[in-house]
């Protein structure tokens, strides 16, 4: 009986139909559509493609090293790194024919111009620096320094947050030597807008890696001929007063706070420096300049080349520049000129 009333009673009201599967798939085809024509004309994605179609390639930003290397996944995009972006410098025609004028003798007192008048003159605007700074800061990209010149802005940040600001994959590599490095897959693009007024970008790879000989064992010092120049030389003291003022190697290492390196034991050792000269040096008075200043021994030879004649014309300036390395780096393995 219960059964025979729930029939009856539902007779008078029709049944409730449910929607097949098969009826949702137009459905859902218009919606998603909509959704795809209402994006694309959409304010944001109109800025976005405005944005795309305005980039500007910045070619040479990549390592040479990249083509001749495999690429072997992405980067962290977490990783830190810090971009330097080096700012174009303007009327550079103009620079170049002021560089050729000073550089002649007769002309180098009356044309030199001051660092407020080349700034005037040849470095980038001030805007043009605030308009890329204010680029990279959109993409989080914090600034860590800036030049007085404008020419320089250092940025820091994550290897992500470069990849979205210069429109570019960072991937990691491996050369045929086996090291392993990371560097752009394509060139850097930034928008036409701040384009003209970037040089370059650097930081986004570690292609290169700056190392030192290793240090080939510490010796005893040995002055150059000082059994021979010590009792017959008497070694100058310093002389700052007057127009032919001159000052110790001692002083000069503390103006350029060499004094620095050599406290954490760095005197040259292992290194080889080289000097193109166009004269010839007096031996002996390098030897002179060792006996009284120079802490170690440094081999000097020289190799000359085109046909030179390797006469001793202009010789106190080679002298001066021998005397000025051998007593900054007293431990070099060499020192070579050429």
């Amino acid at each position: 009986m219960k059964m025979l009333r729930f029939l009856a009673g539902s007779q008078g009201k029709p049944p409730k139909r449910l929607m097949r599967p098969a009826t949702m798939i137009p459905l859902f085809s218009f919606v998603l559509l909509g959704l795809i024509v209402l994006y694309y004309f959409s304010p944001f994605n109109l800025l976005h493609n405005a944005q795309a179609a305005s980039l500007t390639v910045l070619p040479g930003q990549q390592p040479a090293i990249v083509k001749q290397s495999q690429a072997v996944g992405g980067v962290d995009p977490n990783t830190p790194v810090t971009i330097a972006v080096g700012l174009r410098l303007r009327n550079q025609s103009g620079l170049t024919q002021y560089v050729k004028s000073v550089s002649q003798a007769k002309q180098r007192v009356k044309r030199s111009l001051t660092p407020d008048q080349i700034i005037r003159a040849y470095a980038p605007l001030p805007s043009s620096e605030q308009a890329v700074i204010s680029y990279m800061q959109q993409y989080g990209l914090r600034v860590t320094s800036t030049s007085s010149y404008h020419t320089v802005v250092g940025f820091s940040g994550t290897i992500g947050q470069a990849e979205n600001a210069m429109h570019v994959q960072v991937s990691n590599y491996r050369a045929a030597s086996g090291k392993a490095f990371y560097a752009p897959s394509s060139h850097v693009n930034v928008p036409a807008t701040i384009a003209p007024f970037i040089q370059s970008v650097t930081g986004l790879d570690n292609a290169v890696h700056y190392t030192r000989p290793p240090i080939k064992g510490k010796h005893t010092p040995q002055l150059a001929n000082s059994a021979s120049t010590a009792n017959s030389t008497s070694c100058p003291t310093a002389d700052t007063s007057g127009t032919n003022a001159y000052y110790l190697p001692s002083q000069m290492a503390g103006a350029y706070n060499l004094q620095g390196l050599y406290s954490q034991n760095f005197h040259g050792e292992g290194q080889t420096v080289a000097l193109m000269e166009f004269s010839y040096y007096n031996n002996s008075d390098v030897g002179t300049y060792a006996s009284c200043f120079s802490s170690g021994h440094v081999p000097v030879a020289h190799e000359i080349i085109d046909n030179g004649s390797g006469t001793t014309d202009g010789a106190i300036e080679v002298s001066l520049d021998v005397d000025a390395i051998i007593s900054a780096a007293p431990k070099l393995a060499s020192l070579r000129l050429y």
